[in-house]
């Protein structure tokens, strides 16, 4: 019986430290930079784009256009940082739930719990990472209607080509990676716990 305790242990501690590299490696760190480097316009480049606009008549609402930009900028910022720490707290949460069943000796409750929260998380990171998709391919839609003139720097670097962006593939990468980790170890420990192995 120590054999497949040890082996539970080992896979509730794997649990923990997805979990925790969730938290501090992907939530805060990538993308808390992703959002700096990807999501956030430069110092004064509205009103350098404002100005120039103006001036090359390239657009009757340029202060308009350029608002929508920042605003879409903003949106999709929040958004990755709602997502990312959704997923992150979602993780942290279900693993911590199952250590208490298991320190308490419920291994088949915890068990139970696992075959669920593992599914939620499954799914949760995939919806995340559609809802993330969508916004950057429905922004790139958008960018077609601003005239070239009208675009901030960072809105054009962001929304030309989000799919192909490696800083956009970057943080989706490390979204499906975390997700998926933690959930594929949830499940293999929901599995040793039902099994006794």
């Amino acid at each position: 019986m120590a054999e497949p305790r040890r082996r539970s242990l080992y896979l509730l501690a794997s649990c923990w430290a997805a979990a925790v590299a969730s938290i501090v490696l992907f939530a805060w760190l990538t993308t808390d930079g992703y959002a700096t480097s990807q999501l956030t316009p430069l110092p004064g480049e509205s009103q350098r784009t404002l100005q120039e606009c103006t001036t090359s008549a390239c657009a009757s609402d340029a202060a308009a256009l350029i608002s929508k930009q920042l605003t879409a900028l903003g949106n999709t910022k929040s958004l990755a940082f709602d997502t990312a720490w959704a997923i992150a707290i979602l993780a942290a949460a279900f693993v911590l739930v199952t250590t208490v069943l298991f320190l308490r000796k419920k291994h088949r409750q915890a068990a139970s719990f696992l075959n669920v929260a593992w599914k939620i998380l499954a799914g949760a990171t995939v919806l995340v990472f559609l809802v993330q998709l969508i916004n950057l391919i429905r922004h790139a839609s958008e960018l077609t209607g601003v005239p070239s003139g009208a675009r901030t720097f960072t809105y054009a670097n962001a929304f030309t080509s989000p799919l192909t962006n490696f800083g956009h593939a970057y943080y989706l990468v490390w979204l499906v990676a975390v997700g998926g980790a933690t959930a594929l170890l949830m499940r293999s420990l929901q599995l040793s716990l039902a099994t006794g192995r």
